[in-house]
């Protein structure tokens, strides 16, 4: 289930699936918050540029292969990536900003490569909404169920507080 969520979190549409939600997709395109030019490859003033979008951004989301050829530009520039917070965990950082990896499902990547995010997360930017708390049924076996079956229904969303909160943007890596 959270493989699914993180899927409907950048990719949900429910024009195309009336069982996801509006993801940071097409909420960014939506507000116009979006630069696509993938025939351009990805450099530190794209991430400069896509951070002077959000006011107070809390997250630079990526997924794996976009993650090492930041970390590559940076160590060509002579930053620090990752770094070491104070209980020795891996952060990566770019200006003072986290960058999250998103994970696959389907056996696909969430985000394309060159995809990148960048998101103030909390109530006055991208934030969550629920319409009721998860409510699990259990179902006995039976001749159709030869085992205990667990149904979760859930609805769930995720909203922005005001425009400024989202950016996407789209470049190559090489």
């Amino acid at each position: 289930m959270s493989f699914a969520f993180q899927n409907f979190f950048f990719n949900g549409d429910t024009t195309t699936d009336a069982n996801s939600f509006d993801g940071l997709a097409k909420l960014a395109v939506g507000n116009g918050r979006t630069d696509s030019a993938p025939a351009s490859v990805l450099t530190l003033d794209d991430l400069d540029a896509l951070l002077l979008h959000v006011t107070q951004a809390s997250a630079i989301m990526v997924n794996d292969k976009t993650l090492l050829k930041i970390q590559s530009l940076a160590r060509a520039s002579k930053l620090a990536l990752p770094t070491i917070d104070m209980i020795g965990n891996r952060v990566t950082e770019y200006n003072g900003v986290k960058i999250l990896r998103a994970g696959s499902y389907g056996g696909s990547t969430v985000l394309v490569d060159g995809e990148v995010y960048a998101v103030r997360l909390g109530a006055d930017g991208v934030f969550g909404v629920q319409a009721n708390l998860p409510s699990p049924m259990v179902y006995e076996p039976n001749s159709e169920r030869p085992a205990y079956t667990v149904r979760i229904d859930w609805f769930a969303a995720i909203a922005l507080g005001t425009t400024d909160s989202v950016y996407h943007l789209q470049r190559a890596i090489a």
